[in-house]
Order: C-alpha cells, then structure tokens, then sequence
C-alpha cells in the first residue's frame, strides 16, 4: 500500500471510530457526574448479569462434568450518599432461573429494592446503568416495567445504558469475585452443587 493510501485509509477509519469512541465513553463519564451530584435518597445502581456459574464439586466423578448444573448469577453494585459521602452497597441474586430476559429481571429488581428499603430507609429514586442488551435490558418490555416503576415500587427510576460489549464494570468485578470464591470453596472441600447451596 503506498503512503497516500494509508493516510487515507486511516484517516477514514479515524472518522468512523470518533463516533464509537463518544459511545463506548459517554455513559462511563455521565456515571461519574451523576455520582458526583448524587443527592441524599437517590440510589445509582449498576447491574449485569454475570456468566452463569457451573458447580465445581472437588474429586467428583467423571460423570458429573455431563451432568453438572448452573446458576444464573446477577450482581448490583449500588451508590447512595450518607452525610454527604458516597457510600457503596453489594447485592448478587442467586437464581435457577436460567433465563436472561426481562421476567428475571423484574423478579431481581424486586429483591433488590426490598433490600434497598433496609439499607437506605429514605430512598425515593432508583438511576439504573446496565448494558445495551436487547433481551435482558434495552426492550419494549423494560421499557413498559419503567413506565409502571412508580406504581409497582413507589419509586422514581432512570434508566441508562453503556454501549454493550464496552468494558467492565463495578458489577462484572462482583459477580466474578463471588464465583473465584465459590470456586475456591468448592476445591477447598465445601460441596455447593445447587443454586440453593451456592446461596448458603
């Protein structure tokens, strides 16, 4: 390829990733403002699911490899202001429910503001950052629990989303470091071979 047809070459390239790049960038850089101007009630949460967890059961035999079961795994990482300082919280559903659609979701979001009610006793708005995932998230069926948010959970609610398959966030973090543990357990000799064992 000669010189001039690099240039251009990567100059048209260039333009066509200055676009991505304001994608893949912008919600990381909203996340950060809105946790800077956070206000006392308000709860940021960012969630995913995690890649299912499959049992590791220790010294098993071979047929269990053929027969080995999973748990859906989603995780919650979730910001609130106390006295002014951002304060952070960890929640993780354990399910087997093995679907990731927006039935699993509804279900966990329920979980999840129960939970939230215990810890942050004067929320009254929910800001949601999740990836783009059209089965999980970014649906018209989403769109229609957003839209009953207030009714269902006497809550305001936002909903953002990253550009999906663009980095890892908070809640990847948790989701893999509660399966490495899980996993180090089972080596370790503790026999976790259902989601309900896994919960415990």
């Amino acid at each position: 390829m000669k010189t001039d047809e690099f240039v251009e070459t990567l100059i048209s390239q260039l333009k066509d990733l200055l676009p991505h790049h304001h994608i893949s960038k912008a919600p990381s850089k909203y996340l950060s403002y809105v946790k800077e101007n956070l206000k006392e009630g308000e709860v940021i949460v960012v969630s995913d699911f995690s890649e299912n967890y499959s049992f590791i059961v220790q010294d098993s035999v071979q047929g269990f490899y053929w027969t080995n079961d999973q748990a859906t795994v989603h995780p919650f990482v979730c910001y609130h202001k106390v006295n002014g300082k951002l304060e952070t919280l960890s929640f993780i559903i354990v399910s087997d429910y093995m679907k990731h659609n927006i039935s699993a979701v509804y279900a966990f979001q329920t979980k999840l503001v129960t939970f939230l009610r215990e810890k942050v006793p004067n929320i009254s708005k929910l800001i949601f950052f999740s990836d783009s995932a059209a089965h999980q998230y970014k649906n018209c069926f989403n769109m229609i629990n957003l839209t009953y948010h207030k009714e269902d959970f006497q809550l305001d609610v936002e909903w953002h989303f990253f550009a999906t398959s663009h980095g890892k966030g908070p809640s990847d973090g948790l989701g893999g470091q509660f399966k490495r543990n899980a996993t180090r357990e089972s080596i370790q000799g503790t026999i976790i071979r259902t989601p309900q064992e896994l919960y415990q």
